[in-house]
């Protein structure tokens, strides 16, 4: 999808119907240098609807540091 259907565009994957936490762990990681890729054409969001909202959204958000990496700003947020 990433590269043949939304190649250029913007767009959100929801990606609970299967094994969120393996996307998430793991398809992500081996789609990594694909996903920078396209974040020069667009941006890909990374849903996840089922479960506790505050620990889904934490929890990935954490995840999703650890495989791309990100920055803390002058007032030690980080961005």
């Amino acid at each position: 999808m990433l590269t043949d259907i939304y190649n250029d565009v913007s767009f959100n994957c929801v990606c609970d119907s299967y094994d969120y936490w393996n996307f998430v762990n793991n398809v992500i990681m081996q789609c990594k240098e694909e996903i920078l890729e396209h974040g020069k054409k667009g941006f890909l969001g990374v849903r996840g609807d089922s479960g506790d909202p505050v620990e889904i959204v934490t929890q990935t958000v954490f995840a999703l540091w650890g495989i791309f990496g990100g920055t803390i700003n002058s007032k030690g947020y980080n961005t």
